[in-house]
């Protein structure tokens, strides 16, 4: 067998010293591979704003279920007593409860909403004070405000609300269409 430095094959030879590399050694061989740059950041990033944008207009759209079919009063001051306004960005208006009704395990509220400023998409839930149970509007009467949209004007839009849980003091929320809190009011039990 041949030694190591007689065969060129195996790189310089150690009786040569200085003697340039054999042809298929060199140094970028071993070099770290070539980075992309920003390109690929800014293509994911394109793409995650898009998504992001895409699922944003699809919630706005799903959010407007419609008018709701209500009846409209004029409102005056005095017939705001006993509510609670309610305020964002974009609409503000008042709330109230004018009446319930207990049935066996149901209870059925009578509100009135007023839109001063905007337009209020919306819908109810609730919960009981005692059992913190999530409660969801049982629907079905002509009457029901348990989802809609309503336009500001001095009219009053009033409807009815029901759900079924045991009865006991019930937390009755108003929300904006995505479900977030606008304010809440209570039903005694």
């Amino acid at each position: 067998m041949a030694h190591p430095a007689e065969n060129p094959t195996f790189g310089p030879s150690s009786s040569t010293p200085g003697a340039p590399p054999t042809p298929g050694a060199s140094i970028a061989h071993y070099a770290p591979p070539r980075r992309l740059g920003w390109i690929p950041i800014f293509a994911i990033a394109v793409a995650v704003i898009m998504v992001g944008g895409f699922l944003i207009y699809q919630v706005g759209r799903s959010a407007d279920p419609g008018v709701v079919p209500a009846s409209e009063t004029s409102v005056d001051a005095e017939q705001r007593t006993g509510g609670i306004a309610f305020e964002t960005s974009s609409v503000s208006g008042y709330w109230k409860i004018t009446d319930h009704q207990w049935s066996g395990d149901r209870v059925t509220a009578t509100l009135s909403i007023v839109v001063d400023d905007g337009t209020l998409t919306y819908m109810f839930y609730a919960f009981g004070v005692n059992d913190s149970v999530d409660l969801r509007p049982v629907g079905g009467a002509a009457d029901s405000l348990e989802y809609g949209t309503i336009r500001a004007g001095a009219t009053e839009t009033t409807g009815t609300v029901t759900f079924t849980t045991q009865r006991q003091p019930i937390m009755l929320v108003l929300a904006d269409g995505r479900g977030n809190q606008l304010s809440a009011l209570t039903i005694e039990g």
